[in-house]
């Protein structure tokens, strides 16, 4: 069992809970479950600010909870059994393209829309759907700025993250697989808003 959940925030809740960048809604988020809830099994997706209020999509095996520490204005819902049965889809996500350097695994950022397309195709495969021709003449790819930031508990330590999203239509090639992809995530920094499919079928 799957729960979507809109969670929305006002200028007072960002007030109230210091919400300033990437971290802080990570933050805000994961107060909503429980300290020991699986991180893996949580996803969530920025939609922005839009006529003063901060909208949230957030995808989790357990039911989010709010408690007098947490913003109030979430909307849960389970996923219909049957919303992962269809071929087709259109979609949007939030990537954060990177390669490992072969020579010190160090990560990159990878640049340029024709790189960054090539490598979604690859996403794409290793996680149970495909863009036909029609689909890849639909793909949008929009680099957005890049995020840098310093966690609490980790100061020292700079976070950058890449910010590429991705959207289109694409046709499901392995129905175990994309199910994986949808209730996991694809790519890295999931933890920080990254990775989750959104996604609303397309009827035949």
């Amino acid at each position: 069992m799957m729960f979507l959940s809109r969670l929305t925030l006002t200028l007072q809740d960002h007030r109230a809970f210091r919400i300033t960048d990437d971290y802080s809604i990570h933050r805000v988020v994961y107060s909503l479950f429980p300290e020991n809830a699986d991180a893996g099994r949580i996803l969530y997706a920025d939609r922005g600010m839009r006529n003063a209020f901060h909208t949230i999509l957030i995808l989790s095996k357990i039911r989010p909870v709010c408690s007098p520490e947490t913003p109030q204005n979430i909307e849960t819902k389970e996923i219909e059994p049957g919303f992962l049965k269809h071929s087709r889809y259109a979609f949007e996500i939030l990537l954060n393209p990177v390669r490992s350097k072969s020579h010190t695994k160090q990560l990159e950022p990878i640049k340029g829309e024709i790189l960054q397309y090539e490598w979604f195709l690859e996403k794409a495969a290793a996680n149970g759907f495909t863009l036909t021709p029609e689909d890849k003449s639909r793909l949008v790819i929009h680099s957005e700025q890049t995020l840098t930031f310093r966690q609490k508990d980790t100061p020292e330590r700079k976070v950058t993250h890449h910010r590429v999203r991705f959207s289109g239509t694409l046709t499901v090639s392995d129905p175990e697989l994309f199910q994986k992809a949808f209730e996991q995530g694809i790519g890295r920094a999931k933890a920080f808003g990254f990775g989750m499919l959104q996604l609303v079928p397309v009827w035949d």
